[in-house]
């Protein structure tokens, strides 16, 4: 079965899902498990989803700012 994740974006202002910046991901060994937390989360209000957020992130940082940096540049 193949590997999921689960990830919440945000803007720089803190808008959730504007796609400039992931503040917070959950990874999951399995897709459906994956899926099923994504549709639990959906049904999250905004406050439960920040404090999701903050638990893990309280300074909202950009947690995939240098994935894509070259190797080299390091």
């Amino acid at each position: 079965m193949k590997q999921g994740f689960v990830y919440i974006m945000a803007s720089a202002t803190r808008t959730i899902y504007t796609v400039t910046r992931l503040v917070w991901f959950a990874e999951f060994e399995r897709m459906d498990d994956a899926i099923a937390w994504e549709k639990a989360l959906k049904g999250k209000t905004r406050a439960k989803k920040m404090a999701l957020i903050e638990e893990r992130n309280p300074r909202w940082n950009d947690l995939a700012w240098d994935w894509f940096r070259d190797a080299s540049s390091s």
